[in-house]
């Protein structure tokens, strides 16, 4: 595990695409574009305030106590209970996967409320390969593509740090160093410390490399804090791109210490700490800061100058919104009826999300990409 400089570039085009996609079908078979996806978590006694319209893509939340209903509309909605839904989701996610190999860049971002299946999303259970989450699924798919064709292919790192709300931790070394991350101008658009901890996973052993990188993260976490686990990867051309799954942890009123000894995460991806907290109605200040980043785009267009200050996780995802990275947005949602204020406080973000993915694909269609 060698340190080296950990700022990356996503390709920089704007529609955020590698050359060999250009011309091709926004929307064809194996096309990768940006998804905002809407995954459901099974559940027996659900509101009947909300109907799930998965042909539609589409979660209709009804009027409740004087306040009005209102749709939420997505690129797809997932509400099997099949043991193939994991599969399903990571088929869905398997293009921007793919296109990474090519140059392209991509930050696939687990959100919702607790207990909403965001983990599990990502994670899944490792000792079942059925209930396999995105990660896992992905790191397979990358390194038996590795394998079958090793001539060309890129170097391959793997990084795994926490975002808190004024800093970042590296969560491989002990201690769990602080780190920098810095926000950038141009392409790339942010930049991580080049002393966070990476380790090279390319070549034989590559596999079990990024799990082990997986896993050590995942064990070192803090309860109620963002984390990324990232995959870098150098192309012999020079170029530069990345796979980053983000998960968003919900608020708390009562916030576990950070840290210092903090929570970790069972294999199955399950948080282990016996502290319980109450689940604050609010999304957190990293979903205020991407609302208000969204309603700049919204009202200024693609290129309106949007200020990403407000917090680390902002800043890691500026590539996203500045057309430097595909986004894989999966929202997580439980259908409960107490769970339905973390939906409510979802909304806005979720809304503006949805606007904003239709307004970048007119843009991207009137360019030809």
């Amino acid at each position: 595990g060698a340190h080296r400089a950990a700022a990356l570039g996503g390709g920089g085009a704007a529609c955020a695409m590698p050359p060999e996609d250009e011309g091709a079908a926004r929307h064809g078979e194996g096309r990768a574009f940006s998804q905002l996806v809407c995954r459901v978590r099974p559940c027996d006694k659900p509101s009947p305030l909300v109907a799930v319209i998965e042909e539609q893509a589409r979660i209709q939340v009804g009027p409740d106590r004087g306040k009005p209903g209102e749709p939420l509309s997505f690129d797809a909605v997932l509400a099997s209970s099949s043991a193939s839904a994991q599969e399903e989701l990571f088929d869905v996610l398997r293009p921007s996967v793919k296109a990474c190999l090519r140059g392209a860049s991509c930050t696939v971002v687990a959100f919702g409320g607790p207990q909403s299946g965001k983990s599990y999303s990502l994670s899944g259970f490792f000792t079942h390969g059925q209930l396999h989450g995105l990660a896992p699924r992905a790191i397979q798919w990358l390194t038996e593509a590795l394998e079958s064709d090793p001539v060309g292919s890129p170097t391959v790192e793997a990084s795994f740090f926490e975002l808190q709300q004024d800093s970042v931790h590296d969560l491989l070394p002990q201690g769990y160093p602080k780190v920098g991350l810095r926000e950038l101008r141009e392409p790339p658009y942010c930049e991580l410390d080049p002393a966070l901890t990476v380790h090279r996973c390319d070549g034989a052993g590559g596999y079990t490399r990024l799990m082990d990188t997986y896993f050590t993260g995942l064990s070192n976490r803090s309860k109620g804090e963002h984390t990324c686990f990232q995959i870098a990867f150098l192309h012999p051309t020079g170029a530069q791109s990345y796979l980053r799954f983000v998960e968003m942890a919900w608020p708390r009123l009562s916030q576990a210490p950070s840290k210092s000894g903090g929570s970790g995460a069972s294999p199955d991806g399950t948080a282990t700490s016996p502290q319980a907290s109450k689940p604050d109605a609010a999304p957190g200040a990293a979903a205020t800061v991407l609302q208000e980043v969204l309603e700049c785009k919204l009202r200024g267009g693609t290129h309106a100058v949007a200020d990403y200050s407000g917090c680390p996780l902002a800043t890691l995802l500026k590539p996203c919104f500045e057309g430097a990275s595909l986004l894989f947005f999966t929202h997580c949602l439980r259908l409960e009826y107490v769970q339905l204020q973390c939906l409510a406080a979802a909304a806005p973000l979720l809304t503006r999300l949805h606007l904003w993915l239709g307004m970048t694909r007119e843009s991207d269609a009137e360019r030809g990409c």
